[in-house]
């Protein structure tokens, strides 16, 4: 028996020694999480305008080109719940912020990080952000990804290829070239990933972009709903009831409080197919585009 317990602790404790260094070596590296957490402690009080959402904001809207001071928190697949976290985590130090922009997306009222294909994210704002989570195991980088991207990802952290940070100073998403685009298939594939069975989880964001809503009133803060610009081959296959419901949503919270307006760019003929990265996100000639026409209604008298 002791034979046997010595042959298998041979076998595993390399394994297990393996696994504790690529945990502790991945979560020594800077990536967005980090940066951005470390950036919202240290210049809270100093943001004007903070942008939060998903990778339609990551990638959509480029702080450099607004005039006030502006981050954008915003993270790939982040959820409302998410993103109040952070709005939340950081508010009171936030004296001097005037706008919050919130974007809206297709799929955004019906969404919910946890229990989805993306899930696994939530690791990241336990780690990274000192979140609390649903379950012990998202404490872990090595319990939410498999064994060989976790190596691949250590490997290119090692190397040099991967910096880990992939957003600029200002928290915008820095995108790796994308080749060959068919706009079609994205359109498509896109639209069915976005588009839900039911409607479950719609009243509970309701709450949250209440939440936002009157705690920005009470800091004097102005709350803006967008909906992003999307090309024509994601918007022909969306469900209709689900993006009326998203539009009524927008246009009941604007007509109900006084600090929340509502714009949309989702079918703005304005953007141009040069704009796009893929049908349901902005290239960076288009986050150009639509930040500077965000900042032009912000500044406007």
């Amino acid at each position: 028996m002791k034979n046997y317990l010595t042959k298998i602790s041979f076998f595993v404790l390399p394994i297990l020694l393996t696994l504790v260094f690529l945990e502790f070596y991945i979560r020594s590296k800077p990536n967005d999480y980090s940066y951005k957490n470390k950036y919202l402690t240290e210049n809270a009080k100093d943001i004007e305008t903070l942008i939060i959402g998903s990778s339609h904001s990551f990638y959509g809207i480029d702080p450099q080109y607004f005039s006030m001071n502006t981050f954008n928190a915003a993270h790939v697949a982040q959820s409302l719940k998410w993103d109040y976290f952070i709005f939340d985590n950081f508010k009171d130090r936030m004296t001097n912020l005037k706008f919050l922009i919130i974007p809206i997306s297709y799929f955004s009222l019906f969404y919910d990080l946890e229990g989805g294909d993306a899930d696994w994210r939530i690791k990241d704002y336990k780690i990274y952000y000192d979140a609390d989570g649903p379950s012990w195991k998202y404490n872990f980088e090595i319990l939410n990804r498999k064994i060989v991207p976790l190596v691949i990802h250590a490997y290119k952290l090692f190397s040099g290829e991967d910096h880990g940070i992939n957003c600029t100073d200002l928290g915008f998403g820095k995108r790796t070239a994308l080749v060959d685009i068919d706009m079609d298939t994205s359109g498509k594939t896109a639209a069915e990933i976005h588009t839900v069975e039911n409607f479950d989880d719609y009243d509970s964001n309701i709450e949250i972009l209440e939440k936002f809503i009157i705690d920005c009133r009470s800091m004097d803060v102005k709350v803006l709903l967008i909906s992003l610009p999307s090309w024509e081959t994601y918007r022909k296959h969306l469900k209709a009831d689900q993006l009326k419901k998203t539009v009524d949503a927008c246009l009941d919270l604007s007509g109900k409080y006084d600090n929340v307006v509502y714009y949309s760019f989702f079918n703005d003929r304005r953007f141009v197919l040069e704009d796009f990265a893929n049908a349901d996100h902005l290239n960076d000639k288009g986050a150009e585009k639509i930040s500077r026409l965000l900042d032009a209604l912000i500044v406007a008298p």
